[in-house]
């Protein structure tokens, strides 16, 4: 925000962003004058990249090939717990954008949602181990984290069924993810909708740049979707203030509810 040892020199939010260190700032000497960071899409080029020396540090390396990175001792992969939170919403409208009753507004439905998708195998097999399960919104290391909450994990089939009597849902229903914002976000939306179909909810991935989902999602044009949002204070009002909030008609939040996703879309 303008009080940090680095300042801008040139903003190129597709490319590259330089900034150069603060003369006599109150923290002392930088050990860099100047930084420069690139934007590199594909993970695989990061790490080319990274390994042949064109960048000297990267953030989320191809996971295929950490052995190789840490081979010699040139390089040293770190991991840990972020704060980003990748969550489902479904929209609580009356009816969906085709007109038909809305079967999210059913707590079972909502819940056999909820229990379709196998959080750990995501994580281990389709993230490669570079997430958590999420049990709530923030992460564990939160003063906010409730101590022994655990995701639901039984009656599968009695919700499965309870969604199969109740929705008119199927091969209409769309799943638009954020396209190119996410770690392996495509490949997380495809692994989500293969689980919703094993309790009936057939749902085609619909990919769409962020610079148009953002806005598109805030007016409420999607009934189920796939977002991230990371509390940046460590805090759950960071969630519920941005992501859930109800639509009010306050200066003091309106703003923030209208620039995010849908509300409310909590899935329990």
């Amino acid at each position: 925000m303008g009080s940090g040892p680095f300042k801008p020199v040139s903003v190129d939010c597709d490319r590259r962003i330089l900034l150069e260190a603060v003369p006599d700032h109150w923290r002392g000497e930088k050990v860099f004058p100047r930084l420069r960071f690139d934007f590199v899409g594909d993970e695989q080029k990061r790490t080319d990249l990274l390994m042949s020396g064109g960048l000297d540090f990267i953030k989320e390396p191809a996971s295929s090939r950490y052995a190789e990175l840490e081979q010699g001792g040139r390089f040293r992969v770190v991991q840990t717990d972020g704060i980003r939170l990748l969550f489902m919403g479904l929209t609580f409208k009356e009816k969906l954008a085709d007109g038909s009753p809305n079967p999210f507004r059913d707590t079972e439905v909502r819940q056999a949602i909820s229990l379709a998708l196998d959080r750990g195998r995501l994580c281990r097999e389709t993230l490669s181990g570079m997430a958590t399960p999420a049990s709530q919104l923030v992460p564990r290391w939160s003063s906010a984290t409730p101590r022994g909450f655990r995701c639901p994990g039984s009656n599968r089939r009695r919700l499965a069924g309870s969604w199969r009597r109740r929705s008119s849902l199927r091969e209409s229903l769309r799943h638009p993810l954020s396209a190119d914002k996410y770690f392996r976000i495509r490949e997380t939306v495809e692994a989500c909708c293969r689980q919703l179909g094993s309790v009936g909810v057939q749902v085609r991935p619909l990919p769409v740049p962020t610079r148009v989902f953002i806005p598109t999602a805030a007016d409420g044009k999607y009934d189920l979707l796939i977002t991230g949002w990371s509390a940046i204070t460590g805090d759950t009002s960071d969630f519920f203030e941005n992501c859930f909030h109800s639509r009010v008609e306050d200066p003091a939040t309106d703003s923030s509810t209208r620039s995010t996703t849908p509300s409310p879309t909590w899935t329990r």
